[in-house]
């Protein structure tokens, strides 16, 4: 793990990895007007599983005290010189028998194109492979996304195939979903 570094708001958020702008660390009930107010903000929320879904202050308040409960794991990525949120990235899907998980990430608009998502995704698959021993990670984009295609294939992953017309997106109709993996380089083929 990382050194907790000398910001006073990293006193309080546990950091797994540091790198160069971003750090990863645990998700505070502290977070919680980050949390709702993107994941109701159209943009943001356009291209997740459940685009335009709004949740309530009371189902992001339940939803981040049994964070750490679930099956999932989802980390705060955090600007450096700041100490802030910039947004979650997520291990979901945890399957211990197959040693994989699904990632999937969102980032508050006023801190896109800034490289933060690509390094936080970059750090929770250090995290994925090197302390939960993970062999292999997938994830989807809805074609449209061309950002969150190029996140993740500056980190490594690649394209395995695509659900033709197979979500809806608002704006946007059906949609191709691009399906990606990566695996763990420390594992070796059979």
């Amino acid at each position: 793990m990382a050194d907790s570094g000398d910001k006073a708001k990293d006193l309080t958020r546990p950091i797994l990895f540091r790198g160069e702008n971003v750090s990863i660390g645990l998700i505070l009930e502290s977070d919680l007007d980050f949390v709702f107010s993107n994941i109701n903000d159209p943009e943001v929320n356009r291209y997740l599983r459940i685009p335009g879904k709004i949740r309530s202050r009371e189902e992001e308040i339940k939803w981040i005290r049994n964070l750490y409960s679930s099956e999932d794991i989802v980390l705060a990525n955090v600007e450096n010189s700041t100490g802030e949120i910039v947004g979650t990235i997520g291990l979901h899907q945890m399957d211990v028998r197959n040693k994989s998980a699904y990632v999937g990430y969102l980032t508050a608009k006023k801190y896109w194109k800034k490289g933060y998502t690509t390094e936080g995704v970059f750090l929770a698959i250090r995290y994925a492979f090197s302390v939960l021993n993970l062999r292999k990670l997938h994830s989807s984009v809805f074609a449209p996304n061309e950002g969150s295609l190029k996140v993740l294939k500056k980190n490594g992953f690649r394209e395995i195939g695509r659900y033709s017309r197979h979500a809806f997106v608002p704006g946007e109709g059906y949609v191709d979903e691009i399906l990606l993996e990566l695996f763990n380089p420390d594992y070796v083929s059979e």
